[in-house]
């Protein structure tokens, strides 16, 4: 079975990494409506963090632990979209 192609939208979603909430939000947003488009099951997207204790770090911060696993259900739905 053939893929249809990504949208242009979706396409600069992937090439970059998720740093924001907003991108975030956005990515989950265009690959779930996608993949609803297509009738393909995504697992669930990871919860955004509620206990950011805003103090500004920098290392492990929640937010940047929930981009990089925003990242990895990014990378399983496009795999799912391409099957």
């Amino acid at each position: 079975m053939s893929s249809a192609p990504l949208s242009p939208s979706l396409s600069s979603l992937l090439a970059a990494p998720i740093t924001d909430r907003a991108g975030a939000i956005r990515l989950r947003r265009e690959l779930q409506a996608l993949a609803a488009q297509r009738g393909i099951a995504l697992s669930e997207p990871p919860d955004e963090p509620d206990n950011c204790c805003d103090s500004g770090c920098e290392a492990a911060c929640v937010w940047e632990t929930f981009y990089a696993e925003m990242g990895y259900w990014r990378d399983e739905g496009v795999l799912r979209l391409e099957d």
